[in-house]
């Protein structure tokens, strides 16, 4: 004997809720796998990113150039917070938390840091 429609009806939503608590919460952000799969890329991405940053500042740091010549440098921690504010943008549409307002703040984009006159 079929479920009564009334019944069926409320599988059916019980059925939609239990998949929608169950279903990882990236899908909802967009609703693309595709979307998605090249953002979880472009964080992997990204990390790449701040590691060759990171040996370039080891490496900068490391060298004997005599600081009193140059006039300008690579502003290494500006850039590292540049992009782990951005790292935080994609995680937080990959995943969003509950609807709360974000500080939008620009990034800088200028990473020359003028050390004055040699």
């Amino acid at each position: 004997m079929p479920p009564h429609p009334t019944r069926r009806r409320r599988l059916c939503q019980l059925a939609t809720i239990v998949l929608a608590v169950g279903s990882p919460v990236s899908t909802w952000a967009s609703g693309n796998p595709q979307e998605t799969n090249e953002l979880t890329l472009a964080l992997k991405q990204l990390e790449n990113v701040q590691a060759i940053f990171k040996r370039a500042e080891i490496q900068a740091r490391a060298s004997n150039r005599d600081l009193r010549t140059t006039r300008y440098e690579f502003d290494y921690e500006l850039v590292r917070s540049d992009l782990n504010r951005i790292s935080e943008g994609v995680r937080g549409y990959l995943s969003p938390s509950r609807a709360q307002p974000r500080d939008i703040g620009d990034i800088a984009g200028d990473y020359s840091r003028d050390r004055g006159a040699p």
